[in-house]
């Protein structure tokens, strides 16, 4: 049978495409057709056109005067500004928000149906995509993010749609700490945390040019703090969590005991899968969870499916990088 999937993954199938995309958003009108082409599509679709379209801006020049960028999640609606001088970004900004982590964004969909939180802890909140969403869906929401390349867009998206969460500009760990954040200024979602440095230029060094990719490191100097800590100060506990933190999850679990004994809240999160190392991790990060009471989950989750919790073996092996971790009552 005719695998039109694969065949459409193939690099010159990709180029044409893009290159087919590029010229037809050039013509009036055809940019708003093609937005409303996309949020027809179901999640699945979105997703797949999300990784072929997204980084559409970077290796081309911007296109000047694209209508926003209109769409919604659980019928709130949202509406990214598509600026010929942010166009790379803006862009990528607005297919992610509804076709990146689309197994996430579905689980969220499922969670406010029927769990029905309050408060959002966003740890690892990058530009702030999963903020606005659920800031947009009424909950109180917290992000964490240490990257000050970050903070301007945060804000731009959020100002943008009258939200108003809280940011903390610093990273998530096992405890307060000053530790060493390595990023690419254009790819800043891959941003790694570290107890060394390795003298890369500080971000204040780093010269950009629009639209083009460039392969620059970038390293910064950040404050980390703990949940359990935060949560104590603040005297605010979150219902639902999200983790995203390239690899650094289990420093935040860490951090986080006193919120895991309570057994309420509800935490999706990447785990990084692949080499050895990482699979270490994944265990220590079960076996911490598993004694607090708490059951992983593949994603997409939904409790009234009475979905199986994953056994240390099928979460350790699993090739998928988001789960839910859910107290077992």
């Amino acid at each position: 049978m005719f695998n039109f999937i694969s065949w459409a993954k193939r690099p010159a199938v990709l180029r044409f495409a893009s290159d087919f995309l590029y010229s037809g958003l050039k013509v009036p009108g055809l940019s708003g057709a093609f937005n409303l082409f996309y949020q027809r599509l179901s999640p699945v679709h979105q997703r797949l056109m999300h990784a072929a379209f997204a980084k559409l801006f970077r290796t081309r020049l911007a296109i000047a005067h694209l209508p926003p960028w209109r769409g919604a999640f659980l019928g709130h609606d949202f509406v990214i500004p598509l600026r010929q001088s942010e166009l790379w970004l803006d862009w990528d900004t607005a297919l992610s928000l509804t076709g990146h982590d689309v197994e996430v964004k579905t689980t969220y969909a499922n969670l406010l149906t029927s769990h029905r939180p309050q408060v959002f802890f966003d740890v690892g909140a990058n530009y702030g995509t999963h903020s606005l969403l659920l800031s947009l869906a009424g909950l109180r929401t917290v992000s964490f993010e240490p990257n000050p390349k970050c903070h301007d867009y945060y804000w731009h998206l959020m100002q943008h749609h009258r939200c108003l969460p809280t940011l903390v500009k610093k990273g998530v760990g096992a405890a307060a700490d000053t530790l060493t954040l390595r990023y690419d200024p254009r790819e800043t979602w891959n941003g790694q945390l570290s107890a060394s440095s390795s003298g890369v230029s500080a971000s204040s060094d780093v010269q950009e040019t629009p639209q083009i990719l460039t392969e620059l490191t970038t390293e910064v100097t950040v404050e980390v703090v703990a949940l359990d800590e935060y949560i104590a100060e603040t005297g605010l506990v979150p219902d639902l969590m999200k983790i995203d933190t390239e690899g650094f999850e289990l420093p935040v679990f860490q951090g986080a005991r006193q919120l895991l004994s309570r057994r309420h809240t509800l935490i999706v999160f990447e785990s990084l899968q692949g080499n050895p190392e990482q699979k270490k991790v994944r265990q220590t990060v079960f076996s911490l969870l598993v004694s607090h009471d708490y059951g992983v989950f593949a994603l997409p989750f939904l409790a009234s499916a009475e979905p199986q919790a994953l056994s240390a073996f099928d979460f350790v092996e699993s090739a998928d990088t988001n789960f839910i971790a859910v107290p077992q009552l």
